[in-house]
């Protein structure tokens, strides 16, 4: 049954709550966008990187110091380059793939139907390449009109805002998927625009209070070399990868809930 409210006019504030709604509603997506995270971690220890990105890491808290020969030798060699490609390539997929199926998800949550994570997963994979095209020509759309000026940009970003939840919902390929995504928003882009802002003031407001919360404290103790600071960063890079996760999840179901309420109101139940 679709909920009464996906009738009304799409507003701002509604919309802000209820996409809130949808990730609360379904909290497993953020194990989905973990095990995305997880992945190219794994390939990191699979290929044996794992010591020299423990290097560069020492390196980059140490301005000072210098790269040693032999490891600058090795970071330009095809030993070092052939395994960082591919794990470059599976995270891009992963975190991709790991967006779909979150989108999708809500998608069918937020009109209504039931969904278990077999019918989402392999409705994602039904349309895959058309997912990955239509991804393609939006990122270049959206960069190719903030190279123009920074407000072509934005315009591009809300005209082709619906195009995931088009191809995963109507089975359109990547070209119709445009023009649907610009046929639903119409109308509709101030109040778009007004939802991501929302979105990003709490994503910001959430990012200072973290920071207020452990910099202070490891800032003390690296200044007390008796004091040790390996547990507190543990915790606040934990912290911080969460809320990195949840506000992913967010923009995911702000997606979601937008196509839904949309199609709805214009066209009627999907």
């Amino acid at each position: 049954m679709v909920d009464p409210w996906l009738f009304e006019p799409y507003k701002p504030i509604p919309a802000f709550k209820r996409s809130l709604r949808l990730v609360l509603r379904r909290p497993s997506v953020l194990a989905v966008f973990l095990v995305a995270n997880l992945i190219p971690a794994g390939l990191v220890y699979a290929f044996g990187l794992d010591v020299v990105v423990e290097q560069l890491a020492d390196i980059a808290d140490n301005p000072s110091s210098v790269v040693p020969g032999d490891l600058a030798e090795y970071l330009q060699s095809a030993e070092f380059w052939h395994p960082m490609l591919v794990i470059i390539g599976v995270l891009v997929l992963a975190n991709a793939l790991s967006v779909w199926i979150a989108i999708y998800a809500y998608t069918l949550d937020g009109v209504g139907y039931a969904a278990s994570y077999a019918k989402v997963v392999g409705g994602v994979v039904r349309v895959l390449p058309s997912l990955v095209g239509v991804s393609i020509l939006s990122v270049l759309a959206v960069l190719l009109g903030g190279m123009l000026l920074i407000v072509p940009g934005v315009i591009a970003m809300l005209v082709l805002w619906l195009v995931v939840p088009c191809v995963l919902v109507e089975r359109v390929g990547p070209i119709t998927a445009l023009g649907r995504s610009a046929e639903l928003t119409r109308g509709n882009r101030g109040s778009i625009l007004l939802v991501m802002i929302l979105q990003w003031i709490v994503s910001l407001v959430a990012s200072i209070v973290l920071s207020v919360l452990f910099f202070p404290a490891v800032t003390g103790q690296m200044g007390n070399p008796g004091t040790g600071t390996s547990g507190l960063m543990l915790v606040g890079n934990i912290v911080s990868v969460v809320l990195q996760l949840c506000f992913t999840a967010w923009l995911c179901a702000a997606v979601a809930y937008t196509y839904g309420h949309l199609r709805v109101l214009k066209e009627g139940p999907p």
